[in-house]
């Protein structure tokens, strides 16, 4: 369980992040809650063959899963839960 994390109006101070490792299979994410965080709940930024499962983001600011630049490949992102409680509590002004 993550609570609270991330650093609001900070670009990149995400709570669970992997940030450029490139060609990674090793790279997991599986069974966590990310709640009530500052910043997105979580990111994959310049990874590819990761795999992001059977998590729940609650209550993340700006979104709750989140591939960065758009060329992140071949990474598995399934049966993830995100949940916003109320869409003002959610909301960022970027």
């Amino acid at each position: 369980r993550v609570e609270y994390s991330g650093q609001r109006d900070f670009m990149g101070r995400y709570c669970l992040h992997f940030h450029l490792m490139k060609k990674c299979p090793l790279c997991v994410f599986e069974g966590n809650s990310v709640v009530d965080s500052a910043q997105v709940g979580i990111t994959i930024h310049g990874t590819h063959n990761s795999l992001v499962s059977n998590n729940v983001v609650w209550n993340a600011r700006a979104v709750g899963i989140y591939t960065e630049d758009g060329n992140e490949m071949h990474n598995m992102i399934k049966q993830n839960v995100v949940i916003c409680s109320w869409w003002q509590f959610c909301s960022v002004n970027w």
